[in-house]
């Protein structure tokens, strides 16, 4: 558990890859229950004036990233919004060093109970330590929960984590290192030991990569130590089309009794423009039938390249497919619009809303779910875009108080109207 932890504080620094040319306002997430659709919870991001990053696109994994100054995220109790956490981050001046992020978690009542601090230090461009702080702001206890401690080789690779927990009266408890072993750019091992004093490691864990000739992951082995013997506990193997792109990934569990791999679950990707993921498709291996079973499937909506609408699914006792009662609908709002709504030359007509003036969801008096839209200032100003849920309804929260105007295309025309957010 605390080499996970530890795993899950460096995912913390910031990675960069390539990006959209937008920016991830807010998400919303609706579920599902014998009713229908019911509202879930939602998160808004905000952004300095000196924050000129964009939308990251993951389309390996049909995820969305964004490199926010704060993130605000609401939780429904009972048909109540309420604020249920707050993440504020920090970075250097051209925000490609993460430098701190402070996280306040709320209660159903709106009271701060609970505050996660994380500094991080660099040395030049190399991230040379970080330190988790943890407040109980019920009790007033503040300590300090972790510190870790990178190393890099010659290469400017980093090869080596420790990683030091602290107990609750911020006294030493335990302590990880990770040793990342290169081949070129690539990790070929990852080797975790545990420690009870900081000074005796033992081994724990370990995790082989194997890549294909277009130097993507094709395999990953994992080990456990039990001394004097490493054993096998898995692996996970990848399949790719021809543009690189994930198509399948298989889950393997290892018989040490037969030597030989077991399936176990895969899942498969279906991609119809070979890019982005349409259909995620979640499937058990049946030892009974010896064949895949279909559980879980996800699919996704695109609009300009970004992802705007993630829809699950699973199958009930008889084998028919309904809404996922938990993450039902998933949607991203960015601050574009479409362009091609601004080239389609067709009349507007207009349309009715309410409640208006409206605090948290927009109704639309009309069926339109799936259909798009784009919200902006009176000055002309696009400050949210996304799809149409399947309650003809749009979630306005994030928005400031003030009058927008809304157009929605249906594939057939453009309709428009006023409203006033309070």
């Amino acid at each position: 558990m605390k080499s996970i932890l530890s795993i899950f504080i460096l995912l913390h620094v910031v990675a960069f890859g390539s990006y959209a040319q937008s920016k991830l306002l807010a998400t919303s997430t609706y579920n599902h229950d014998s009713t229908g659709y019911f509202f879930s919870d939602s998160s808004g991001n905000f952004y300095k004036a000196a924050n000129t990053t964009s939308a990251e696109q993951f389309y390996d994994d049909a995820v969305v990233r964004s490199i926010t100054d704060s993130t605000l995220s609401y939780g429904n109790n009972a048909g109540n919004l309420y604020l249920s956490s707050k993440w504020v981050y920090s970075y250097n001046a051209n925000y490609t060093q993460q430098t701190k992020y402070l996280g306040y978690l709320y209660n159903n009542l709106g009271a701060n109970t609970y505050l996660y601090q994380t500094d991080y230090y660099f040395n030049g461009l190399q991230l040379d330590s970080s330190i988790g702080i943890y407040t109980n702001v019920i009790t007033n206890n503040t300590y300090k929960y972790y510190n870790t401690f990178y190393h890099y080789n010659g290469l400017n690779q980093m090869d080596t984590t420790w990683t030091v927990f602290f107990t609750n009266l911020g006294v030493y408890s335990s302590s990880v290192k990770q040793v990342n072993i290169y081949s070129g750019n690539n990790i070929s091992e990852i080797v975790e030991y545990q420690s009870q004093d900081s000074v005796t490691y033992t081994l724990d864990g370990k995790t082989n990569y194997y890549y294909n000739g277009n130097n993507t992951t094709d395999s990953v082995v994992y080990f456990q130590w039990l001394a004097p013997t490493w054993y096998k506990v898995g692996k996970n193997e990848f399949t790719y089309n021809a543009n690189n792109q994930k198509v399948r990934k298989e889950n393997f569990g290892f018989n040490n009794v037969t030597q030989t791999y077991v399936e176990i679950a895969r899942d498969q990707y279906l991609r119809t423009n070979n890019t982005q993921i349409d259909t995620l498709y979640s499937q058990l291996w049946n030892q009974g039938t010896a064949s895949y079973d279909t559980t879980i499937k996800n699919g996704y909506n695109y609009q300009s390249s970004l992802l705007v609408q993630a829809y699950g699914f699973k199958k009930d006792l008889g084998s028919v497919w309904e809404p996922n009662p938990y993450n039902a609908i998933r949607n991203y709002y960015y601050d574009m619009i479409p362009s091609h709504l601004s080239e389609i030359k067709q009349k507007r007509n207009g349309i009715a809303l309410y409640p208006n003036p409206v605090e948290h969801l927009l109704t639309i008096q009309k069926e339109c779910p799936g259909a798009k839209y784009a919200i902006s200032t009176f000055d002309g100003k696009y400050v949210q875009s996304g799809l149409v849920d399947t309650k003809n309804q749009i979630s306005v929260e994030n928005l400031s108080e003030g009058t927008y105007t809304i157009l929605i295309e249906d594939g057939k025309s453009i309709s428009s109207a006023t409203f006033i957010k309070l």
